[in-house]
């Protein structure tokens, strides 16, 4: 039986359709040629955000904060007090200094001190290790010296830290790499056994790295999967070659799109290979499915061709669609890699549908009908399997329907005690060098989490006054009890240089008493030069900074240290005196945090909204929204039930696939809900066209699940956080959803469309 001359389309064109995806090919490959991986992290910051060009600025008249690696070298358990371990540690200070692109080098061995004397103000060796033989009298003094205390020096006194400050131009680019295997050779030269390493270019270094390797290993991951799984399906050549054709063209599309347009390859974009394979190979799949289904009917070739498009035809559009709104709805984020991570993997998943309904039928036209194979034969098991669950369904409708409610409830109440949190070093595995070394340096020297504050003097007095900054240093010594660390600010600098002005006598440790004296020690400081302590946290007498390390002790917990000091602020001080704003990095990481939050909700609104408007366009009904939305929001509440019991926080990490999950979880219900269409209007009953949708489709369904669970299974092996969640919660969806899709969905199709 001949259908309309449309679905016949491909079978006059064909080689001409091959030809033009032979040229639409070598376009997108040359434009791959283009791809360049991007180290540039701040773009995750929110872009034309007020914070964020504050910060910038900030940067600018301070100087950079991101370009300072540290070396920690431990003496093999022993303490640093021994003069062979500290010449191996200057030996290594050393080499670093004659590396390209590093401008200081700061270790205990070759610090200074100003001390005054007859003589005037010298700078001392603080500690002159060659010819110390009791070395109690120099710990003592450089355990409390505000500079090396927890910075060159850890707390239990067995390592000492290397502090090399890198060029800032080079933060971006490949030369902090060089420089990073470089330090490893210096360390390798010295025979270092325990060292740790950390800093921002260090991390961007390694994090990039471990990127690449893992986008390498899970792309090759997803293809074999992929290639085991359609032998298992198809049992032949071309039952493995076409789909995997269809989605490598739709990949390649999809880099060559990211080429000619902003060439760049960031952290999130290793997502899109493994993605690409999974969600793209199902639509062919499904093809196939239908056009052997037909063969085996006795239709010819073409015939078989031509009824598997018009069946599937338009379900692989709107699962194509619809997944796609899953992904193009991050485009709401705030943050420039998200939104594009969304849209370039829309235009991969729209890609993939274009060829698995075009590509896929021209090359069946070309090739032997697929026979089915003495293996596949076999699995005519299957409609029995699927038999028993419409059997289940039929004869116990109050029981499924009480079991899906049951676990709903249990669920919903799992997605409302989910934590709201963030730590700077979640997404890192704790096993991963990264993780090790920051743990290492938050343990034994400062903390990790950075602590800006602006401060700006409002009338006539500022820091040239005494009262300006004896009220500063009560704000201060605040600051200082709630994070737990010391901070530098003038105040600080004020007190140190006051007591180097009276020999060191540390009763002098104070603020001094007159506006002359406070000048008068500004005025000595810049006699250092490139050394002025000030240089670094005075720009004049009306701006200033604070900064300090803190403890890396989550989001929530410092929004709630920060409210303590604003209240603080505007009860205990005269706020007429200064203003102060927090900046830095963590803190735009904590905002960026709340967006990607808030962003959830608005982007899951808007792929839920849009597949209920296109749902209800083209089935004309509110019912099908209905049976559309219960079987697929039931796998978001079972992964929300999963973070909450779990205590898996909800952040930028986590927050994102959840619009994603919808996308890709709605494909199911779309094709049964296509196919029922097709088989009611053969003038089946309800119940039949729901039992004949089942058995035609609940294969194909089962096969691309599983082909969904064990692709975004390898991301469960990821060293970061976020592509960990990302499989973790995909799997627990999807598996939740095809439960939902044989169980839930034929029952709500017999009872709400009768």
């Amino acid at each position: 039986m001949h259908l309309d001359k449309k679905f016949y389309f491909f079978e006059r064109h064909h080689y001409l359709i091959i030809a033009t995806f032979v040229v639409l090919l070598c376009i997108s490959i040359y434009g791959m040629t283009f791809l360049r991986f991007n180290y540039k992290f701040d773009t995750f910051f929110p872009q034309g955000d007020a914070n964020l060009d504050f910060y910038q600025k900030y940067k600018q008249q301070y100087g950079p904060d991101d370009n300072v690696v540290s070396i920690a070298i431990e003496n093999d358990g022993k303490t640093i007090w021994d003069a062979h371990f500290l010449s191996l540690c200057d030996t290594i200070a050393q080499q670093c200094k004659k590396l390209p692109h590093v401008e200081q080098v700061f270790c205990l061995t070759q610090a200074q001190l100003i001390e005054r004397g007859v003589l005037g103000y010298q700078p001392v060796s603080a500690l002159p290790y060659q010819n110390i033989k009791n070395f109690a009298p120099y710990r003592e003094r450089l355990k409390n010296e505000l500079f090396i205390k927890n910075t060159l020096i850890s707390n239990d006194e067995k390592s000492i830290a290397i502090r090399l400050v890198y060029d800032p131009k080079i933060i971006d680019s490949k030369e902090k790499d060089i420089l990073d295997a470089q330090i490893h050779d210096i360390l390798e030269k010295n025979k270092v056994k325990h060292f740790w390493i950390t800093g921002v270019p260090h991390i961007r270094t390694q994090y990039v790295a471990t990127v690449q390797r893992e986008m390498a290993i899970f792309m090759t991951a997803s293809i074999l999967i992929t290639i085991i799984v359609l032998i298992f399906t198809f049992y032949s050549f071309w039952g493995v070659f076409i789909p995997l054709i269809c989605v490598v063209l739709a990949l390649f599309a999809t880099l060559g799109l990211i080429g000619f347009t902003t060439r760049d390859l960031g952290v999130m974009t290793n997502l899109i290979p493994v993605i690409m394979f999974m969600v793209g190979v199902s639509d062919s799949i499904h093809i196939i499915s239908h056009y052997k289904e037909y063969l085996s009917q006795g239709y010819s070739k073409k015939d078989a061709i031509a009824h598997a498009i018009k069946a599937i035809g338009v379900s692989t559009f709107i699962t194509g669609i619809t997944t796609s709104i899953g992904f193009a709805s991050l485009a709401v984020s705030n943050m420039m890699p998200i939104r594009e991570f969304g849209l370039f993997t829309a235009f991969g998943v729209m890609m993939a549908w274009l060829n698995a309904l075009v590509l896929t039928p021209c090359i069946l036209y070309l090739i032997p009908p697929m026979k089915p194979s003495h293996w596949e034969e076999k699995q005519q098991d299957w409609k029995p399997f699927i038999r028993k669950i419409i059997h289940v369904t039929d004869k116990y409708p109050i029981r499924v329907v009480a079991a899906f409610g049951i676990v709903g409830a249990v669920a919903l109440y799992g997605t409302n005690i989910i934590k709201q949190n963030a730590f700077l070093l979640d997404d890192i595995s704790n096993e991963h060098r990264i993780k090790q070394e920051l743990r290492y340096f938050e343990q034994h020297y400062q903390g990790l989490r950075p602590v800006e504050i602006a401060i700006t003097a409002k009338g006539k007095e500022n820091f040239n006054s005494p009262i300006f900054l004896a009220v500063l240093d009560t704000f201060q010594t605040f600051i200082e009890n709630k994070i737990q660390s010391q901070v530098i600010s003038p105040v600080t600098l004020q007190k140190y240089v006051h007591q180097i002005m009276e020999y060191g006598d540390s009763s002098a440790y104070y603020i001094p008493q007159t506006r002359n004296e406070v000048k008068k020690i500004y005025k000595l400081a810049a006699r250092a030069g490139s050394q002025n302590p000030f240089k670094f946290c005075l720009i004049d007498s009306v701006h200033g900074r604070m900064s300090a390390k803190m403890k890396d002790i989550g989001m929530m917990e410092v929004a709630r240290i920060n409210q303590e000091i604003e209240d603080f602020y505007r009860n205990r001080i005269d706020t007429t005196l200064f203003s102060y704003k927090q900046t830095g990095s963590a803190i735009l990481v904590d905002q960026n945090n709340q967006y990607l939050i808030g962003n959830l909700f608005t982007s899951l609104l808007l792929s839920t909204g849009a597949v209920a408007v296109l749902m209800g366009f083209l089935f004309g009904s509110w019912r099908v929204v209905l049976i559309t939305f219960i079987p697929n929001v039931f796998p978001l509440l079972v992964a929300g039930a999963w973070m909450g019991f779990a205590g898996i926080n909800l952040k930028a990490s986590t927050s994102i696939i959840f619009s994603i999950a919808f996308g890709i979880a709605v494909d199911d219900t779309i094709h049964v809900l296509a196919r029922y269409r097709i088989e009611r209007k053969r003038g089946l009953s309800n119940i039949d066209a729901v039992n004949t949708t089942m058995l035609s489709t609940g294969r194909a369904i089962i096969i691309a699940s599983v082909v969904l669970i064990l692709g975004f299974s390898v991301l469960i092996y990821s060293d970061f956080g976020g592509t960990y969640y990302t499989g973790l919660f995909m799997v627990v969806t999807i598996i939740s959803a095809i439960l939902a899709e044989l169980f839930l969905t034929p029952l709500l199709l017999k009872k709400l469309l009768n």
